[in-house]
């Protein structure tokens, strides 16, 4: 290319972007009134697990991992319901790796 297209073609190039970042930030839709932030935690529930892990929470299901108080080996994911109050979340379980028999509990931390 010539000296006189590569300029242009830098002074196109330019003119194009700096037109287009304008087009773009002007046509942007308003933005939404600010909501009031849910409070901290709000709609968790706090557990108290014995024989386990805690992932993860919500008002619907709960993430754990069950530890083996022997030899500490510890499962894959397990996704159950989240127990109600009065009512825990309990399960026997022998550990695979050393055979050890224990019992785990999940319930609402009052």
């Amino acid at each position: 290319m010539t000296t006189r297209r590569l300029f242009v073609r830098t002074v196109m190039t330019g003119a194009a972007v700096s037109l287009l970042a304008a087009v773009q930030s002007g046509c942007q839709p308003a933005a939404e009134p600010a909501r009031p932030a849910a409070p901290a935690g709000a709609g968790i529930p706090k557990l108290k697990a014995a024989g386990a892990v805690v992932i993860a929470a919500d008002s619907q299901k709960v993430t754990i991992k069950i530890r083996c108080q022997k030899c500490g080996f510890l499962s894959e994911e397990i996704q159950i319901d989240t127990p109600k109050a009065g009512q825990p979340y309990t399960q026997a379980w022998t550990c695979p790796k050393c055979g050890h028999k224990q019992t785990v509990t999940i319930e609402l931390d009052a």
